[in-house]
């Protein structure tokens, strides 16, 4: 049982006296099972120190959190569990238990889908009355910060002085060892005591090492893997293993702000060219700490918002956190989509975008499913924003008239850089003041006065919570699939292969499988806006430029199997030496898109379980 790798792991932090050592014991030679004994660890370690800190005010060494886990796991009850002798003693009683085996394969399969996230409460999002605030700005309302938001969800505690801290303090980081390594890369002399000193001195930020012990030395041991690694050639043999070593030290620190209450998150990332290496550290604010079922389990899902300014971002709306194993929810690049694309949608002259101008152009086939798209999920939009409908479409009509403005603007030889948000930067118009004709730039200037009086940031701060919900669901589903995993279904095994091939793991295959799972469900547990979340997806087969890769092969695998839901069989599989056939693929989307949001959630549902062969169980907001 995985209970009984976890209290072995744990046994074995307490005799090193270290959580590391508890969080990486190798209890089992079976590769699936070790993955959830670290997840069952780390989620047990993190309650017990929540618990210890908000119930006995006590900030404890880690062998006294690691006794409590493990006497927590026999179900044995402490009239004080943060009195060190009287936990010491307790532990010192139990009966000493012979290391777990190995389980077999499929035992692993069944208890896998034992293993809970811890509880919490899914985030509300409070409805506000439409009004016309000429400000460029939204602020949502106030909910109270609370300790215990990582147990019971909502929003977690904030600290001004710690978050500007992190925020500045990485880059300088990041911008410090990029000049070092790009030094060294190119021979020239370096002092390695140098770029030392500097991270030493960011070692010892009272900002963090005040708050408790622990954190103070994940975040010393981030920062001294920081300079190891930054004197390591990429061609060297352990250089792969210093790189996992960066990221696991990063999400150390993210684990003990954690367990703190603290609502930021760390990242690592490393990338090589050749010769030369880049490593990346990246700070999130946890904005809000939501929780979602599947039947009776609940999955932590972490909403995430960059501090800092690296020239680096995901492309992805969400992504799944590897050391504390909770999905996670990307706001900004959500926000970015909704400026550029979803808002503007809301208007008769906005459109969906599906494919490029190479299959657009003088198609019919294409463009007869663009407007059916267009109209899909135009609907869903506008029914998200509720009252704010009728202000939406009229934001998405300025907005595409103001695309349309920097176009010609663009096209008559002007440098301006892509607009990612509701509103222009607020000194563009005058930078380009004697470069367009006035008219133009009187029109340009109302737009965003009339954008601010219709409240365009408050429409788009509660159309992306919508649209988080749905990528919640998504991220969620994969992590329910770590826990529980998968068969690669025959039909996606036809097309990408096995998952395990002569005793090696296929990556591809494997990713193909986990989106094909996480967008099906997606769309079938979306209670709003599912043709949003499927053309979304669909975009990636219908694009040349997106062909061979995953995504691609799950839109026409999605695709497919939902027009064989709702009725229309394809005669046959439609990527053919790695091409799509986009026209053929066009009339089983058209089908799609005409079914509502309700045939098209059941259609999902369908497709997921004839896929995987064990029944879908939709994931929602955790009741209260």
């Amino acid at each position: 049982m995985v209970p009984r790798h976890v209290e072995a792991a744990l046994t074995q932090g307490i005799e090193a006296d270290s959580e590391a050592v508890a969080r990486e014991a190798a209890t089992t030679a079976d590769p699936l099972l070790r993955s959830l004994v670290k997840r069952g660890v780390r989620r047990r370690l993190l309650a017990t120190m929540a618990e210890l800190a908000t119930t006995h005010g006590v900030d404890p060494a880690p062998a006294h959190v690691m006794r409590v886990a493990v006497l927590q796991l026999r179900n044995q009850r402490l009239a004080d569990a943060g009195d060190a002798g009287l936990v010491t003693a307790a532990f010192a009683a139990l009966p000493r238990r012979r290391p777990p085996s190995r389980l077999p394969w499929l035992i692993v399969l069944v208890v896998a889908g034992l293993v809970l996230a811890v509880g919490g409460i899914a985030w509300i999002v409070l409805a506000t009355e439409p009004g016309p605030p000429a400000s460029k700005v939204y602020t949502r309302p106030v909910v109270a910060e609370r300790m215990d938001a990582y147990q019971v969800g909502g929003v977690p505690l904030h600290d001004a002085a710690l978050e500007a801290m992190l925020r500045d303090g990485l880059v300088t980081a990041v911008v410090s060892v990029d000049r070092y390594t790009r030094a060294l890369d190119r021979g020239e002399h370096v002092d390695p005591g140098e770029l030392a000193a500097k991270l030493q001195a960011l070692a010892g930020r009272t900002e963090i090492t005040a708050r408790s012990p622990a954190l103070a030395k994940a975040w010393v041991a981030l920062m001294n893997q920081l300079v190891s690694w930054s004197n390591l050639s990429p061609k060297v043999a352990v250089f792969e293993s210093a790189s996992n070593e960066l990221v696991m030290r990063s999400h150390d620190v993210s684990f003990q702000l954690a367990a703190l209450g603290l609502g930021y998150f760390l990242d690592a990332d490393v990338t090589t060219r050749g010769n030369s290496r880049d490593a990346w550290l990246y700070a999130y604010r946890v904005e809000l700490i939501s929780i979602v079922e599947r039947g009776r389990e609940p999955m932590r899902v972490l909403n995430l918002r960059r501090l800092d300014q690296l020239n680096y971002a995901e492309t992805k709306f969400g992504m799944q956190g590897e050391e504390l194993g909770d999905p996670l929810v990307l706001l900004d690049q959500i926000d970015e989509n909704v400026a550029t694309r979803d808002l503007r949608v809301l208007a008769d002259t906005g459109s969906f975008r599906i494919g490029g101008d190479d299959w657009m152009d003088g198609n019919t086939a294409a463009l007869e499913l663009r407007a059916k798209v267009d109209g899909a999920v135009r609907r869903e939009l506008t029914t998200a924003l509720g009252v704010d409908g009728p202000n939406g479409a009229t934001v998405g009509a300025l907005l595409n008239e103001r695309a349309a403005l920097l176009g010609d603007w663009k096209h008559q030889g002007m440098h301006l850089r892509t607009i990612e948000t509701v509103f222009l930067p607020d000194t563009l118009l005058e930078q380009v003041g004697k470069s367009v004709p006035k008219l133009e730039l009187r029109r340009a200037d109302q737009i965003e006065t009339k954008l601010a009086e219709l409240g365009a940031a408050r429409i788009a701060a509660n159309l992306g919570d919508a649209l988080r919900v749905s990528v919640a669901r998504h991220e969620a589903q994969h992590g329910y699939d770590v826990e529980t995993p998968l068969r690669q279904p025959p039909d996606v095994e036809a097309l990408v292969g096995p998952v395990e091939n002569n005793g090696q793991t296929d990556h591809f295959a494997t990713r193909v499988r986990n989106e094909t799972s996480a967008y099906l469900s997606q769309i079938a547990s979306d209670p709003a806006t599912p043709h949003w979340a499927l053309w979304t997806l669909a975009d990636f087969a219908f694009d040349r430029s997106q062909w061979g890769g995953v995504y691609s092969h799950v839109a026409v695998i999605v695709l497919v199997e939902l027009a064989s839901q709702l009725g229309a069989k394809p005669d046959d599989w439609l990527i053919v030496r790695g091409k799509v056939d986009r026209d053929r693929l066009a009339a089983l989307a058209g089908v799609i898109a005409s079914a509502d949001g309700a045939r098209l959630r059941q259609a999902a549902a369908a497709s997921w379980t004839r896929l995987f062969g064990v029944p879908y169980r939709p994931i929602g907001d955790r009741a209260q």
